[in-house]
């Protein structure tokens, strides 16, 4: 069971990573603007999410409908670093490697929108302007920042999955 459990969570990871370079590679060929839209974000972590449910589903129904909390979380977490880590992958090359060029631009656009969704929410100018420069001075697609955003980001969502385990954990009557 343990080898079944093992293979599925694995099996979701390389199909949530694909999921989302799918989406990475698509947005750079059709318009790098998309990347700043917080739809997109959400989209992503919904995208995300579905899969570490689904992996925590898929482990209660390979352990007979009686999963332990760790066999729940463990297939969750396969599922989310491998996933994670193939879109990481993904972004590292199209935009550290293959186009630094777009990172550029997707950059640029990053501080536009955040200008404007400052100026839209009434932010002082002061303000505005400090956040500009901070966030000038960051470079987002660095190789060091995609490797902490992808850490930053797993742990993030392995608190997530410690609920999603609780949620799918189920004792078997008959063991107690």
């Amino acid at each position: 069971m343990e080898k079944t459990l093992r293979l599925n969570a694995r099996n979701l990871g390389i199909y949530m990573g694909l999921t989302l370079s799918l989406i990475t590679v698509l947005i750079y060929v059709i318009d790098l603007s998309i990347f700043t839209s917080l739809w997109l974000m959400l989209i992503n972590f919904l995208i995300i999410l579905g899969f570490g449910i689904v992996s925590a589903a898929t482990a209660k129904k390979s352990m007979g409908g009686f999963p332990s909390f760790k066999e729940v979380f463990t297939s969750y977490t396969i599922t989310m670093a491998l996933g994670l880590f193939i879109s990481t992958i993904i972004g590292i090359l199209i935009f550290t490697v293959i186009d630094p060029e777009a990172a550029l631009t997707v950059k640029e656009l990053s501080l536009e929108s955040t200008e404007a969704l400052m100026r839209k929410f009434g932010a002082p100018e002061a303000e505005i302007e400090k956040t500009l420069i901070e966030a000038s001075e960051n470079d987002p697609f660095s190789l060091v920042t995609q490797i902490k955003n992808y850490f930053g980001f797993l742990v993030f969502m392995s608190v997530i999955g410690l609920l999603v385990s609780l949620i799918f954990k189920k004792n078997d009557p008959s063991k107690e």
